[in-house]
């Protein structure tokens, strides 16, 4: 078994490295504490279903009426538990009566310590399937806040399970990893009132002079926090600056650029009312409002109210105070807590909230007035079912120094009316992270006013020329020292690159007037920049690193090409792998030397190897890889990933669809994907007099959809092979999660959802680590990275809501639509299982 270690942060603002502890008291000082708590728990009405599509013809006169009945439920099984947000996760498992069947409606009631889960079903009452039973799985998350620990019921029909619950105990197995909040000047990037901002999966925070507005995923609109009379000479400044910053680059207009904007730990309100400040600081989805009063200060100046939200109704038994949400549920502010402290020792001082009107302050008992007071309330402003934005990312690199760096696509936005959120569609985004996991140096957004994606990152040793590549649709996209200032038209690719501190140092398109894409990037030794991609059909091209000129740019003919991957020796020759269906492609000393034939007269789709010289102005070997259709499936073979090591020595990766793809001293001899479903690859050619042979060459999947879209060359000749897949009899091997994530997506009768893999082979071609990494939904892999002391990274993005911890892991919050995640893992550590630990486990992966 491997150690896990994962990797979280926000992908949109930088966070901090460490948490923020607060004034400690002196021996003489008195002081009181009045604590709050406020979670948002989402009612489970709207808790998500898998999309099902049955496989069945309906009738022609089958009306729009559907039959909805109460789902049949075989049994309960607990999925996972969290303490902030206070959740439980538990699965339904049963079957529809046929495939024509599919959720309609869960609900969810609560009695004391038992949850009833009710589930319906509809489907079309003419719909034509055959009666056959089709196996479901359904997630519900149970709102445990403010719940007393003990043991609780779950039923569902005529099944129900028991679970414990106890917050404490929880915190210490499946704590979220929280990084510490940002807060962000406002340097306009968002609307004028706000003076700090801060930004998390959870939502964002916008601070103003009058109050704090909380923009929380899936409400209608957003809360607002307003200070009553606050005092306006008051000041709202950053205190206590982090060394992370924020790059944002939207449009083309450059006034309209923010670089290197600052990120602080805390925030201070000076003088809100006379004699009192209030300072925040916090975690994702935790924000913490300290009022510091002097001496003699009036704690019943402090009053706010909230607009945005419903009337707040203070539960009397528990004393927590409900705050309705339009459309995301509730806000539940928990009971204030209050205390003296002196010489070390807390002593309870009486408080509760004192509602008057529509506002909201702190009623508290006797206390020393001569001494200064402190009321400290905690606001969780966490939404369970996120909100309806996506983040994706696409690949990772890392420097000398074990600095990690994240590319790919965001799709979330920030403040209504605010310009700091995305230009257009989508933005892509650069997310520098320490080696320790500890803090976002740095996080760069680029986008205009249409979409963007960054598909390939490289990075120099030094971590102060970091390079994308990828594709835009926008006429203003962002471009500096550009070769192409203008877009082509459709889609162009485009390159960019980042200085030490994210800050943009070049920008250009490169594109024709067709659809263009950037797909892979990497540096040779004098720090030029290599490209490929599809540009009218495949290219790769070269730009030099220090004046930004293109060099050359080359084409790769033949139908459906494109230039997938690109990889690079200590001499600077290129390798490129990709797809391509021609049957005149040019080859030097193949491995195979004809195309992969979808009939007698035409080729299938192949993937391809190439060596080129520096200059990419000869070929040094050039071969096709790749099956025919004559087994089975379309034939088609793509070729997603390429890396050379030391000795020349190419690895190659992707998806095929041929029964009779080439293998050689396989791991796997056969396809065992059926037929319209895709096998994952790996091959080696290792050098043979001038030109190459197969090492080994190897499927790699299960009965279902698998695919290789990275690898990694790691110690000893070893290779790291990261992806995506559906099989639920993938090979795995010492794994960390050895079954597939429970879920069921499109349609439940063999689909199960995807999940990332990360499968390691041996320099002979076998397997000795290969595993799941996934939850209850879709996980897909994008990129994967070793650093030199053999830790991987696996990068991707992920629509699973939950992820039950494995051992050494914390454990995530629920996340919204997609979101980007990023797994480290020492294949070097081998810590011993915890006493009856359950063999399947999951992994808190989620970043936003």
């Amino acid at each position: 078994m491997t150690f896990l270690e994962v990797l979280s942060a926000s992908l949109h603002r930088p966070a901090a490295a460490s948490g923020h502890a607060g004034r400690r008291p002196g021996r003489a000082v008195r002081r009181i504490v009045a604590a709050t708590v406020m979670i948002a728990a989402v009612a489970l009405t709207g808790c998500a279903q898998p999309a099902v599509t049955p496989a069945a013809v309906p009738d022609a006169n089958a009306g729009a009426a559907s039959n909805t009945v109460e789902a049949a439920i075989d049994r309960v099984e607990l999925v996972s538990v969290s303490a902030a947000p206070p959740f439980i996760t538990v699965a339904l498992y049963g079957n529809f009566p046929d495939a024509c069947s599919q959720i309609d409606d869960v609900q969810v009631r609560q009695a004391d310590a038992t949850f009833a889960v009710q589930m319906t079903i509809s489907r079309l009452p003419n719909a034509r399937c055959a009666p056959q039973p089709t196996p479901f799985v359904q997630t519900v998350d149970l709102d445990m806040a403010g719940q007393p620990a003990g043991q609780y019921t779950v039923v569902a029909g005529d099944v129900s399970t028991t679970i414990s619950w106890d917050a404490s105990e929880a915190d210490a197995s499946s704590q979220p990893l929280r990084l510490p909040l940002a807060f962000i000047p406002n340097r306009g990037q968002s609307a004028s009132p706000v003076v700090l901002e801060a930004h998390g999966q959870a939502g964002s925070l916008f601070f103003t002079a009058a109050g704090v507005t909380v923009v929380v995923p899936g409400a209608a609109v957003p809360l607002a926090v307003e200070f009553q009379n606050a005092s306006q000479s008051a000041t709202v400044q950053g205190t206590s600056q982090l060394p992370g910053v924020v790059n944002i680059y939207h449009g083309r207009d450059q006034s309209g650029w923010r670089d290197a904007i600052p990120t602080y730990e805390s925030l201070a309100y000076r003088g809100i009312y006379d004699g009192i400040d209030l300072v925040y600081d916090g975690s994702e989805g935790l924000l913490k409002g300290t009022w510091m009063l002097a001496p003699g200060a009036d704690p019943s100046l402090i009053r706010w109210r909230y607009s945005g939200g419903g009337a707040p109704l203070l539960d009397i038994a528990s004393g927590d105070l409900h705050i309705p949400l339009d459309g995301a549920g509730r806000l539940v502010e928990k009971a204030p807590v209050a205390w003296q402290e002196e010489d070390g020792r807390r002593t309870p001082v009486t408080v509760h909230y004192d509602l008057s009107g529509d506002t909201i302050g702190f009623a508290l008992g006797e206390y020393d007035r001569t001494l200064p007071l402190v009321i400290d309330p905690t606001l969780v402003y966490s939404s369970y079912l996120g909100g309806g934005s996506a983040d994706l990312a696409n690949d990772v690199a890392l420097d000398a120094a074990g600095n990690l760096y994240l590319a790919g696509h965001t799709y979330s936005s920030s403040f209504p009316g605010a310009t700091g959120g995305n230009a257009g569609r989508d933005d892509v985004f650069v997310t520098k992270i320490n080696p320790a996991g500890t803090a976002v140096l740095y996080t760069t957004i680029l986008g205009g006013l249409d979409g963007e994606q960054a598909k390939g990152i490289a990075v120099n040793a030094a971590g102060d020329r970091v390079w994308i590549t990828g594709e835009t649709s926008s006429a203003n996209f962002p471009t500096r020292n550009a070769f192409q200032s203008q877009l082509g038209g459709g889609y162009d690719a485009f390159v960019a690159q980042l200085g030490g501190n994210g800050a943009l140092a070049f920008s250009s398109y490169l594109g024709s007037y067709l659809m263009d894409d950037g797909r892979a990037i990497a540096l040779d030794s004098r720090g030029d920049v290599h490209l490929a991609g599809s540009l009218i059909g495949g290219f790769f091209g070269k730009v030099d690193g220090s004046t930004y000129q293109l060099l050359y740019t080359r084409m790769i003919q033949g139908q459906e090409a494109a230039g997938n991957a690109i990889a690079l020796d200590a001499q600077n020759n290129i390798y490129i792998t990709g797809e391509v269906r021609s049957d005149s492609w040019p080859t030097v000393s193949p491995v195979q030397a004809t195309c992969g034939r979808f009939d007698n007269w035409t080729c299938s789709t192949d993937a391809f190897v190439v060596k080129l010289p520096p200059a990419g102005d000869d070929l040094l070997f050039s071969t096709y890889l790749g099956g025919s259709a004559a087994n089975g499936g379309s034939g088609t073979d793509i070729g997603r990933a390429i890396a050379v090591d030391s000795s020349g020595a190419i690895f190659v990766g992707g998806e095929t669809f041929a029964g009779d793809f080439p293998v050689v001293n396989a791991f796997q001899n056969q396809k065992r994907g059926q037929n319209n479903f895709s096998d994952g690859f790996v091959a080696r050619l290792d050098r043979q007099g001038a030109g190459y042979r197969l090492a080994y060459s190897s499927y790699l999947g299960g009965q279902w959809t698998d695919a290789v879209s990275d690898l990694a060359l790691a110690a000893g000749g070893s290779l790291m092979v990261t992806g995506w897949t559906d099989s639920a009899d993938y090979p795995v091997q010492a794994a960390i999660q050895p079954q597939i994530g429970p879920g069921v997506c499109f349609g439940g009768t063999s689909r199960n959802c995807l999940d990332a893999f990360l499968t390691q082979f041996a320099a002979n071609g076998t397997v000795p680590f290969s595993t799941f990494l996934g939850g209850t939904n879709d996980d897909v892999a994008g990129g994967v990275g070793v650093d030199g002391t053999g830790r991987v990274y696996v990068a991707g993005r992920t629509e699973s809501g939950n992820f039950p911890v494995t051992p050494g892991a914390l454990q995530t919050q629920r996340n919204g639509s997609q979101d980007a995640f990023v797994v480290k893992i020492d294949m070097n550590q081998t810590p011993p299982p915890p006493a009856g630990l359950t063999p399947r486990v999951y992994l808190p992966m989620v970043l936003h």
